[in-house]
């Protein structure tokens, strides 16, 4: 069981954003949720397939070459999006201070 199974099965919760000191701070919540994603969502995604849910109906997307390249897609936005995240927290540190 990984730290995100842990966090999911309730036996680990993450540490409150506010007791910790700025060098020790962890990952904001939106961090943690990309990291997911791109730890256990996207292997999913690419091993059983998926399915896109639009205001029309759903779009079944099966196991092989057509997941694979909608995943690598996927994963280059949320890798984007956790650098983009993990450079806010940055610059919303105190000066002097780096997260």
């Amino acid at each position: 069981m990984d730290y995100f199974d842990q966090i999911a099965a309730g036996v680990r919760p993450p540490p409150p954003l506010s007791t910790q000191t700025n060098a020790a701070r962890p990952i904001s919540e939106k961090e943690l949720d990309l990291s997911y994603a791109l730890a256990k969502k996207l292997p999913d995604m690419v091993q059983r397939g998926f399915t896109i849910e639009t205001a029309y109906g759903e779009i079944v997307i099966e196991p092989g070459h057509h997941a694979d390249a909608i995943a690598a897609a996927v994963r280059r936005v949320l890798e984007v999006q956790l650098k983009a995240a993990a450079l806010t927290r940055r610059d919303a540190a105190p000066d002097g201070e780096s997260a």
